[in-house]
């Protein structure tokens, strides 16, 4: 990682710690917001100097932990194993050492490994771990100039890992539609198929609109959500015309164009 932004990256196998440049305030406040970015709810901050300093005990440095969780994600893995519920929700904490602030938290692959050996469990662990791993590190930074560009470019929805924590479910859904068998399981019922992976009401609802611009907000991959459109005999140029808001017609002509070097756009 660049040290411009976080001067060290502490990748233990139990923990991932982030150093910052900014105060615990100000890093728990861009925690605060990355981790609703990323479509997690922040359940609790606890003021551990404060709560000390109540009871009579100073704790000469500060510290903030926040418990967070993706109600989408828990429900996922305690459906797996109600043993899980020991490790949840997730923590992270931003405190002080030796005069500097981190950011960190025990890694959920490294929790999940000592009560389940489950390997969907542990995707989805993965993937819970990557995206606070994001949130960690984008409140320990200032914002680029690329990160900046990309929030102020019109009508463009960055896959990044918040949309990989919203579309997780989603995403596996169109994998699935790699096997033939699931594929006329999805054709047979479509909103049964949806729920066994754990799609939003809104997912479902855009799934039967056949609004791929909604799939798209909601987390999905275009490259995933191909495997869908197939199933309806659309392609990607018919996603791409859904996209840019224009008749299949008239965006293939514009590929065609751009290719010969004709086109000039709008």
């Amino acid at each position: 990682m660049n040290g411009t932004f976080c001067s060290t990256v502490s990748e233990h196998r139990m923990y991932y710690i982030v150093d910052s440049k900014k105060s615990v305030n100000e890093a728990a406040r861009d925690l605060d917001a990355s981790v609703k970015r990323h479509n997690f709810g922040v359940l609790h901050v606890y003021d551990l100097k404060e709560t000390l300093k109540s009871k009579g005990i100073e704790l000469p440095s500060e510290c903030r932990i926040f418990e967070v969780c993706n109600p989408q994600q828990a429900a996922a893995v305690l459906a797996g194993d109600m043993n899980v519920s020991m490790m949840l929700p997730c923590r992270i904490s931003v405190f002080e050492e030796d005069g500097r602030t981190k950011i960190g938290t025990m890694r959920p692959t490294q929790l999940l490994a000592s009560l389940s050996d489950d390997p969907g469990l542990m995707e989805i662990a993965c993937t819970v771990e990557n995206a606070i791993k994001s949130m960690i590190d984008e409140a320990a930074r200032a914002p680029t100039s690329i990160e900046q560009r990309e929030q102020e470019i019109p009508g463009t929805i960055i896959f990044d890992g918040s949309q990989a924590v919203k579309g997780y479910g989603l995403n596996k859904m169109c994998y699935s539609f790699n096997d033939a068998d699931n594929r006329a399981a999805f054709a047979r019922d479509e909103d049964g198929y949806c729920r066994r992976y754990g799609l939003t009401p809104r997912q479902r609802d855009a799934v039967r609109r056949r609004d791929v611009l909604a799939l798209i907000e909601d987390g999905a991959n275009v490259y995933y959500l191909a495997k869908w459109a197939g199933i309806l005999g659309l392609g990607v140029q018919d996603i791409g015309a859904q996209q840019t808001g224009i008749p299949v017609q008239e965006f293939r002509a514009k590929l065609e164009a751009a290719g010969s070097g004709t086109w000039r756009g709008s």
